[in-house]
């Protein structure tokens, strides 16, 4: 019985489809998990800066109605210490 070098090249085409397919799914999976993380750290940023410039205008606002106390704030406030 002589092998059938058709079905061979066959069955060799098929399993090399099959790890180019693999290649594509894992190459794609890879650029995926990429953006998507990329994506995240530019929302992130874009918060942090939203806050950044929040915080400002709520301290230069703040700062502009309230004047400064004439004391010094000390280090425990009177609701902090116990009573004896």
């Amino acid at each position: 019985m002589q092998p059938n070098n058709e079905n061979h090249a066959v069955g060799e085409d098929s399993a090399l489809h099959t790890r180019h397919n693999i290649a594509l799914y894992h190459r794609d999976h890879m650029r995926f998990n990429a953006t998507l993380l990329l994506e995240i750290a530019a929302d992130i940023s874009r918060e942090a800066n939203r806050l950044k410039v929040f915080g400002t205008i709520g301290s230069v606002s703040r700062s502009r109605s309230q004047p400064l106390p004439s004391t010094p704030p000390t280090r425990a406030a009177p609701h902090a210490v116990a009573a004896i």
